[in-house]
C-alpha cells in the first residue's frame, strides 16, 4: 500500500519550495528503510485552491494538487 502525508498551509511561506524539497526526501527515505513495504508520498494542499474547487474524493485532491507532491 501507500501512506499518504497531507500538508495543508493556510498561506505561503517564502521558504516551501525548501520544506516540500525535504518532505520529498523524507518520503524517498521512509520508503527505502521500509524495505519493500509501504510507499510514502505526499501531496500539498494550500487554503486558498482548496475553497476554489474543493476535492469530493481523495483521489480527486491528489489530481488538483500537483504543484507539491511525490
Amino acid at each position: 500500500g501507500t501512506v499518504w502525508i497531507i500538508e495543508t498551509k493556510g498561506r505561503e511561506e517564502l521558504d516551501l519550495p525548501q520544506k516540500m524539497a525535504r518532505l520529498a526526501q523524507w518520503c524517498a527515505d521512509a520508503t527505502a528503510a521500509n524495505g519493500g513495504g509501504a510507499a510514502y508520498r505526499f501531496v500539498y494542499v494550500d487554503q486558498a485552491g482548496f475553497q476554489r474547487n474543493p476535492p469530493k474524493t481523495f483521489a480527486s485532491l491528489v489530481a488538483a494538487f500537483t504543484e507539491y507532491q511525490v
